[in-house]
């Protein structure tokens, strides 16, 4: 869910057949308004999904999502993290992860998601961390002058 952005309900529904591990990608069920599609995944995934034995006919193994949340805050206890809630982990995790850690372009981002627009990321999905600090560092003297230093060299460059 959180490298594809998927709801814990097309995580569930997915059977053995939605993997196509050889080209990359799984086949997700419609949700909300959203077709089903195979959507790319990584190679981390792949290798993971590759050494997850299918249980009661899905790759996951559970009946419907409701049955999902009881092992979810269990994992979670277990690893010592805070509890965040699947569809926190998915849509939220994917879109602070994309755009605010990793400053992929929003567009490209929403569009991987398969989000109806960018707008939708941003106004509910993508979570500002350390906002402020950032803001004023960028515009702090010492970057100032690196950006002005690169420029300067990109101009010589350009004209050499």
């Amino acid at each position: 869910m959180f490298t594809t952005g998927s709801r814990i309900t097309q995580a569930v529904e997915m059977v053995p057949d939605d993997l196509d591990l050889m080209s990359h990608r799984v086949f997700l069920p419609s949700a909300k308004g959203h077709d089903a599609q195979w959507v790319n995944i990584t190679t981390e995934m792949v290798v993971t999904l590759a050494n997850l034995p299918p249980r009661n006919g899905r790759v996951f193994g559970y009946a419907s999502h409701h049955s999902v949340y009881k092992h979810w805050q269990t994992v979670c206890k277990e690893a010592g993290i805070k509890y965040i809630a699947p569809h926190a982990a998915g849509h939220h995790g994917f879109g602070t992860e994309t755009v605010v850690r990793q400053g992929i372009n929003v567009v490209d981002a929403a569009e991987a998601r398969r989000w109806s627009s960018s707008r939708v990321l941003l106004d509910s999905y993508a979570h500002s961390e350390d906002g402020s600090r950032k803001v004023l560092d960028a515009f702090s003297r010492d970057n100032a002058i690196k950006s002005a230093k690169a420029k300067q060299q990109q101009r010589r460059i350009l004209h050499n």
